[in-house]
């Protein structure tokens, strides 16, 4: 059985790095690899497996798809919490979900989420503790209150930030950081990174910081790329009650219920057990199951 795994075809884009991750999970498999923004996917595979996403790849039309030849299977990185079908036309033979928090019910088959497995240096403890964050400059990735919280907690600190100045990422950035200068706490200094890092290296960021912590303000449908990204350094990790972050909240109790110097204490054991969990293996071990459904398994 002929395979082939489409992605969209823009880089610096999380949909973009997922879709990649989801493939290497695969590799065994020898699937057929394709990026494209139109609609021009080749023919002659028995089946497809799509990395699909509602405004990612909106070029992508429900039509369109559904006249591919052979069954077509969706990875799907953002969905409804506990509903699938929310951010994704009812198209597809198949749906792979990665997000362990929801019920397998076929044709939705639940997935771990997909780890990258790089090779990483070996942390470098500090004097103080470097708390992590990263993504978009924006106001509800609530940075002040992260700052005050290490503050509190801490005689030094530094908040060690990754905020991309490049498009699309960084329309803000600079105005952001000028603000954050000034109202961090005196105990807590300051720390950007502005250059856009490949996902590898942004990882390798990641497995620097004694902690990486994610708290946000927006009550977002679709988990947090940037959290599962910091797991795959390794690292302790420290998340709010957002339920994008609901993958992470069965692993760790999250803010305010314990504070960055517990996360410290317990993330990295509850960090070790994720990475067990959404192991590449456990991946392909669920696609397998969704081959056999579709009628494609060996």
């Amino acid at each position: 059985m002929r395979g082939l795994f489409v992605n969209h075809n823009q880089p610096k884009c999380s949909i973009y790095e997922c879709g990649l991750t989801f493939y290497r999970c695969l590799d065994s498999l020898n699937l057929g690899y394709y990026e494209t923004s139109s609609e021009d996917f080749p023919e002659g595979y028995d089946y497809y497996v799509i990395n699909y996403h509602y405004s990612a790849t909106r070029y992508w039309s429900p039509a369109y798809i559904q006249s591919l030849p052979g069954k077509k299977i969706s990875y799907l990185l953002e969905t409804g919490q506990q509903n699938p079908y929310l951010l994704c036309p009812e198209v597809f033979d198949a749906y792979c979900i990665p997000d362990p928090t929801m019920r397998e019910d076929p044709p939705v088959f639940v997935f771990p989420r997909p780890l990258s497995q790089y090779s990483l240096p070996l942390y470098e403890q500090n004097p103080f503790p470097i708390i992590g964050s990263f993504g978009f400059a924006s106001e509800f990735k609530q940075i002040e209150d992260i700052a005050k919280q290490a503050s509190k907690e801490f005689e030094i600190s530094v908040l060690s930030l990754h905020f991309p100045s490049d498009p699309p990422y960084g329309d803000h950035s600079d105005e952001r950081i000028g603000e954050l200068s000034r109202s961090l706490p005196t105990n807590v200094s300051l720390k950007v990174s502005q250059s856009y890092l490949p996902k590898e290296d942004l990882i390798r960021w990641c497995s620097q910081n004694t902690v990486n912590v994610f708290w946000y303000a927006h009550d977002h449908e679709g988990l947090s790329s940037a959290a599962t990204d910091a797991v795959s350094s390794g690292r302790p990790i420290l998340v709010n009650g957002a339920r994008t972050f609901r993958h992470i909240h069965k692993y760790l109790p999250y803010f305010p219920n314990i504070g960055i110097r517990e996360a410290i204490g317990l993330g990295e054991e509850a960090v070790a057990q994720m990475r067990a969990d959404w192991s590449p293996d456990r991946n392909l071990m669920s696609f397998q199951s969704v081959l056999q459904y579709v009628g494609m398994a060996l």
